[in-house]
C-alpha cells in the first residue's frame, strides 16, 4: 500500500513538472510569435514589401550560414528599408553586412543593428565608390575596416564615426573614399577624438579653400607657386591637406596667419592645433593608412577570411545550434 501511495506521488510530481514545462513552452511561443510579427510588421513597413514577400524574404535570411540569429538578420533587413535599399537588394545587403557584422561585431556595441546602420550610412556617403551592386559595396567598405583594424589600433566603430564625420563634407569636395577611411584610422590611432579632431580636420579643409594663399604659404607654394598649389586643391585635395600639416609643423608659430586661424577654429570647438600637431608629426603614418585603405577598397579577401574564421570556430558552432533552436520553432510562426 505505501509502495503504491508513493508511485502515485512520483506520478504527480511528474505530472507538475511535464505541466509546468508545457506552459513555459506555450508561453515562450506566444511570446516569441508576437516578436516574429512585431518584426514583419517592422520590415513591411520600412520597406514597403508585401506579407508575402516579408515571409519570403524570412525564409531567404533563415537559409544563411551564419552564427547570426535570423532575429539579428531580420534586424538589418528593418535597417535596410530606413536607408532606402530597394527591396531586391534586401537581401544581398542583409547577408554582406552579416558578413561585417560577424568579422568586426564584437567591437560593435550596438550590435547587428549598429553594423547595419553604421555601414549602411557610410555606404551612401562614399559615393565615389557606390556602383549598382550594394553587396560588393558593403564588402569592400569592410574590407578596408579589417585590413585597417588588423593592422593597426584602429576599431571599426570609431574608424565608423570618424568616417562618417569626415566623408559627409570630404568627399563631396575632392577626398576619395580611401584617403577618408585612412584619415579616420590615423586620427583614432594618433588619439585625436572623435568629435574634436573630425570637426577640425572638416574647418581646416574649408579654410584650404577658401583662404588659398594663406595655406599655400604654409604648404611652401609662395609666389608664382601658389597657382599650383590651387590647382592642386582641385585635383589632389589629400596631398595639399598632407602638405598643409606638414608644413605647419615645419612652420611652427612664425605664421601669423595660420596662428590666427588656428585661434579661430580653436574657438569654434575643433581641435585644430591638435591636428596640425599630430598630423603633422605623423605624415607617413597618415599617408599609410590612406594608401591601405585605399588598395583595400579593391577586393574583400581580408573581410571574407575573418567572417570564415569567426563563423567557423567553437563559439560559432555553439551559436549555430541555439539559432538553429530558435529558428525551428519559429518556422510555424511564420506563417500564423
Amino acid at each position: 500500500l505505501v509502495w503504491d501511495q508513493m508511485k502515485g506521488f512520483n506520478l504527480m510530481l511528474v505530472g507538475l513538472f511535464a505541466g509546468g514545462l508545457i506552459a513555459s513552452w506555450f508561453r515562450d511561443v506566444i511570446r516569441g510569435a508576437s516578436e516574429l510579427s512585431d518584426q514583419f510588421a517592422d520590415i513591411r513597413k520600412t520597406t514597403e514589401m508585401t506579407r508575402e514577400e516579408v515571409k519570403a524574404l524570412n525564409s531567404e535570411l533563415s537559409k544563411i550560414d551564419t552564427r547570426t540569429s535570423t532575429k539579428d538578420l531580420r534586424d538589418m533587413a528593418i535597417v535596410a528599408g530606413q536607408l532606402g535599399i530597394a527591396k531586391n537588394d534586401i537581401a544581398g545587403f542583409v547577408k554582406s553586412v552579416d558578413t561585417i557584422n560577424v568579422a568586426l561585431g564584437d567591437e560593435f556595441t550596438g550590435g547587428a543593428q549598429q553594423v547595419a546602420e553604421e555601414m549602411g550610412k557610410l555606404r551612401n556617403i562614399f559615393t565615389d565608390v557606390k556602383s549598382d551592386r550594394i553587396d560588393q559595396d558593403m564588402l569592400r567598405i569592410g574590407n578596408a575596416f579589417n585590413v585597417l583594424a588588423a593592422a593597426g589600433a584602429a576599431t571599426g566603430p570609431v574608424m565608423a564615426e570618424n568616417a562618417n564625420r569626415i566623408g559627409g563634407y570630404g568627399i563631396q569636395v575632392g577626398l576619395t573614399t580611401g584617403q577618408v577611411i585612412g584619415l579616420a584610422a590615423a586620427q583614432q590611432e594618433l588619439n585625436i577624438s572623435s568629435e574634436r579632431g573630425s570637426t577640425a580636420i572638416v574647418r581646416i579643409l574649408q579654410k584650404m579653400l577658401a583662404d588659398v594663399e594663406t595655406f599655400a604659404e604654409v604648404a611652401g607654394y609662395t609666389g608664382s607657386r601658389v597657382k599650383e598649389f590651387k590647382n592642386m586643391l582641385d585635383t589632389d585635395l589629400f596631398g595639399a591637406f598632407m602638405l598643409v600639416v606638414e608644413g605647419s609643423r615645419k612652420a611652427g608659430n612664425s605664421s601669423t596667419k595660420l596662428a590666427a586661424i588656428i585661434d579661430e577654429l580653436e574657438v569654434s570647438g575643433a581641435g585644430a592645433s591638435e591636428v596640425f600637431a599630430k598630423f603633422g608629426a605623423n605624415v607617413n603614418l597618415v599617408k599609410t593608412k590612406a594608401d591601405l585603405a585605399t588598395q583595400s577598397l579593391n577586393g574583400t579577401q581580408s573581410i571574407m577570411e575573418e567572417f570564415r574564421l569567426k563563423n567557423e570556430n567553437a563559439a560559432a558552432a555553439a551559436e549555430k545550434i541555439g539559432a538553429a533552436i530558435v529558428t525551428g520553432k519559429q518556422i510555424g510562426r511564420a506563417h500564423v
